[in-house]
């Protein structure tokens, strides 16, 4: 991860720390090359919020996306109930 990256994901920890759990995802291939990979963001309590765990490509986009998760548990979206045989 690069320094960039690497102050990115600390300013994200520090705006969502509240709530989620934020780290960046790795990439794995066959011949043994780790990547970095998405950005993702894990609800603390996953009964709190809409989508338990969001991934995006970017910082940006992952901070938009927790943004658009505020704004639908301020306007009393529920989380979608997921059973075996999926979203109900």
């Amino acid at each position: 991860m690069t320094a960039g990256d690497e102050a990115q994901l600390i300013e994200l920890r520090t705006k969502w720390s509240w709530g989620w759990k934020l780290w960046r995802g790795r990439r794995y291939c066959d011949v043994g090359d780790e990547r970095t990979g998405d950005w993702i963001a894990t609800r603390l309590d996953s009964g709190a919020g809409v989508w338990p765990t969001v991934m995006r490509a970017t910082a940006e986009r992952l901070d938009e996306a927790l943004q658009e998760q505020l704004a639908m548990v301020a306007g009393g979206v529920a989380q979608p109930q997921v059973s075996e045989a999926g979203p109900e």
